[in-house]
């Protein structure tokens, strides 16, 4: 679902669109996430997605470069919306669906990342009206940029990511998800 919704749908509104485009010399506006820059545990599918619009925006833009069209990507950071409600509910729904094995191997580290992220929402920094004004200099630039953040978590992300090596990364989000321990206790109780 994450894929039909986040990639899929994009591409088939931007082909669909894509003739109007260049005829008009218009502008595409591929909207990611912070999160299209960096995988972190427990969001791969949206990560997948993600990673895949910062792949079709580069392919696209390359694409009609000499085609009078712009393609541009923003990359908001989070915004406390009613979504984060949503994500959350999903998230406990997922848990109680899961069997007896996931439960208890991720269960803790997993309930511990949704209440980080239910805090990470409610403390964000970024605005609706900020992530509006990013869309609106894309959209009024003479010559638009290529790449837009909107927020220091955005751009923290996109730092890291161009910054720290792979095992950095791993080392970073290491202490997120079940130690060797965990696994080896649950693997024996499950014998």
């Amino acid at each position: 679902r994450q894929l039909d919704t986040n990639v899929i749908g994009q591409l088939l509104v931007t082909q669909a669109a894509l003739p109007q485009l260049r005829r008009s010399h218009g502008r595409v506006i591929n909207v990611t996430s912070g999160l299209g820059s960096i995988a972190v545990p427990y969001l791969g599918a949206y990560s997948i997605a993600q990673f895949a619009k910062m792949a079709f925006t580069d392919a696209l833009r390359r694409e009609l470069v000499n085609s009078g069209v712009s393609v541009s990507v923003v990359q908001p950071g989070a915004i406390h919306t009613p979504i984060w409600g949503k994500f959350l509910a999903t998230g406990q729904h997922i848990l109680a669906q899961a069997g007896e094995e996931a439960q208890a191997l991720y269960g803790p580290s997993f309930r511990a990342f949704l209440q980080q992220s239910e805090v990470s929402a409610q403390s964000a920094v970024t605005t609706v009206d900020a992530f509006a004004e990013v869309i609106v200099q894309v959209l009024t630039a003479q010559t638009p940029a290529s790449h837009y953040c909107v927020g220091s978590d955005a751009a923290e992300f996109v730092a890291m990511a161009r910054n720290l090596s792979a095992p950095e990364l791993d080392a970073l989000f290491a202490a997120q998800v079940p130690d060797a321990q965990a696994f080896n206790e649950v693997a024996g109780a499950m014998g």
